[in-house]
């Protein structure tokens, strides 16, 4: 998947409403996508690390859905997630903008 709007992505996947920024009980902020039509139709992002760190949102803040992507990521143990992020950036990109090159 790569990145995709977050706006596209709920709609490509029945959602139609975004909670404000949650937070679970060891500290992660996430958001819960969800549809109107029914409400069992759930989904929870959380913020990647950097996007938890510098995006400058807390638990109960509006989200400006119209600047934020969801992007595949990888967990600490392999497992692939998705995560949001203000960045419409590959995780390439992101590492050449802090200096690294490939090799």
């Amino acid at each position: 998947m790569a990145r995709i709007e977050l706006r596209a992505y709920a709609r490509q996947n029945g959602f139609d409403m975004v909670s404000k920024v949650r937070k679970n009980a060891s500290g992660y902020l996430f958001t819960t996508l969800l549809s109107k039509e029914n409400p069992n139709h759930t989904e929870n992002i959380y913020f990647s690390k950097r996007f938890q760190l510098e995006g400058g949102y807390t638990e109960g803040d509006d989200l400006k859905v119209a600047e934020l992507f969801v992007t595949d990521a990888d967990n600490a143990k392999g497992e692939p997630r998705l995560k949001l992020t203000d960045k419409n950036t590959s995780a390439e990109d992101t590492l050449k903008s802090m200096g690294y090159q490939e090799i």
